[in-house]
């Protein structure tokens, strides 16, 4: 049978249990269309959501995502569960739903490390990955740096410098060519522990976890060799329990990493602007054009970048920008709610007259 503290399971899930508990545990490994993967006690079966869940879950967020702990009816004969409650996150990583639709995306859940895998070769993008560390603090799991393809680089030192002086936050320079890096990542990953990668398409994921398994258990293809770029491999959310111990979750590459409730993570990222903005004259102060702003003064005098000031602003504004859309969509979603009520009740009412004719 599989160890559930091997797929991370501790007292955190173990006080959500009742003492009488007939359902069963498990872990979403795989989140199809349909169906879920679920790693259990009794090995890897398929699961379904049960209808009481599905129609009594306001939010897509809150059913089954992969990491979450889930308990479930198990019928053995069968190899097959319907998942009847999805426990409380520990920890969540979200972003905003690509579309219109102001919607949270959950794409990974009960998390203790995020793996920022970024390139540091030629195209290597700081703002992008202040970005990623945004969406990283905000899931409250800890973030650690893999940057990736570094026999590509020639000016490692100059990067890493650059990064320690604006962010407190481990970094290692990895290479599946040379192998460099990956036994220092292999030593990090505890037992029962859950990593989860992310990074743009094609700058390695795949092959790092192939490299972390000791075999190819992931598609990956060759690199383009214009611009060092492999293509998108990974189509799903997969989670992973290493031949060690470690449990990784490998994501799909996103083009656009947009922000979702990310308030907290944005203070982590650009932490020296919260001195600064306590010293402001307004409460209200955008930073941007009043007098007294401390945190203009700060830019004027050198003591932040342009670049992180012009990144900060920009992320900024888009949190406030979300915040506005999640105001309109719940009022609507309020309104809709309330006119269902309304109906049912003038529904009620007629039916009673009705009988008592």
């Amino acid at each position: 049978m599989t160890s559930l503290k091997n797929l991370g399971w501790d007292d955190f899930f173990q006080s959500q249990l009742d003492k009488n508990e007939t359902l069963i545990p498990g872990r979403i490994s795989t989140e199809n269309k349909t169906n879920y993967f679920v790693q259990t006690e009794f090995g890897e079966i398929i699961a379904e959501v049960s209808g009481k869940l599905f129609f009594s879950t306001e939010e897509k967020s809150e059913l089954p995502k992969t990491g979450d702990w889930v308990l479930l009816d198990y019928f053995e004969d069968e190899k097959k569960g319907i998942i009847q409650k999805v426990l409380e996150r520990k920890t969540k990583l979200s972003r905003k739903a690509a579309g219109s639709k102001t919607e949270e995306q959950v794409f990974a859940a009960n998390v203790d490390y995020v793996m920022i895998v970024h390139p540091i070769d030629e195209s290597f993008n700081y703002n992008k990955l202040d970005r990623q560390l945004v969406v990283a603090y905000q899931s409250k799991a800890e973030p650690i740096v893999v940057l990736s393809k570094s026999d590509l680089c020639e000016n490692i030192d100059d990067i890493l410098r650059s990064i320690n002086d604006n962010h407190t936050v481990k970094l290692i320079p990895t290479s599946t060519v040379t192998n460099e890096g990956i036994n220092e990542l292999k030593e990090i990953i505890e037992v029962g522990k859950t990593y989860v990668l992310i990074g743009s398409s094609g700058v390695g994921k795949s092959t790092l976890i192939n490299k972390l398994f000791g075999k190819d258990i992931l598609k990956t293809q060759e690199v383009r060799s214009v611009d060092n770029k492999g293509k998108h491999t990974t189509t799903h959310r997969e989670l992973i329990v290493l031949p060690t111990g470690g449990i990784l979750i490998d994501n799909p590459g996103v083009r656009e990493l947009q922000l979702w409730n990310s308030e907290d993570g944005l203070s982590q990222t650009f932490g020296e602007f919260s001195e600064y903005e306590d010293q402001c004259k307004y409460k209200d102060c955008t930073h941007t054009v009043e007098n007294g702003c401390a945190v203009l003064l700060a830019l004027e005098n050198g003591e932040i970048s342009e670049k992180r000031y012009d990144n900060y602003l920009k992320m900024r504004k888009e949190l406030e920008y979300l915040e506005t859309k999640q105001n309109d969509s719940a009022a609507m979603s309020k309104k809709k709610k309330w006119k269902n009520i309304s109906k049912e009740i003038k529904r009620y009412f007629k039916d009673v007259k009705n009988t008592d004719r």
